[in-house]
């Protein structure tokens, strides 16, 4: 049974492979980018299968320190 944070988790934080969808890359390198930790992600798993959940300020912080556009 999950805690009432996994559940509200799972639907505000972003799926990989809704991630993946706003990249334009496979939800493979989402789960990459998450195991090597440099998109941080919250598991609400309870089974053997990770549920990998991220949040949108923490995706938004990746996509800006990944810019390649000078600072304003």
């Amino acid at each position: 049974m999950r805690t009432k944070e996994q559940e509200v988790a799972a639907y505000t934080y972003l799926k990989p492979a809704e991630i993946a969808e706003r990249l334009n890359c496979e939800p493979a390198h989402v789960l990459n980018l998450i195991h090597a930790k440099a998109l941080p992600a919250i598991n609400i798993g309870t089974g053997k299968r990770p549920e990998y959940r991220v949040d949108p300020a923490a995706f938004e912080a990746f996509i800006v320190a990944r810019s390649t556009r000078p600072a304003a």
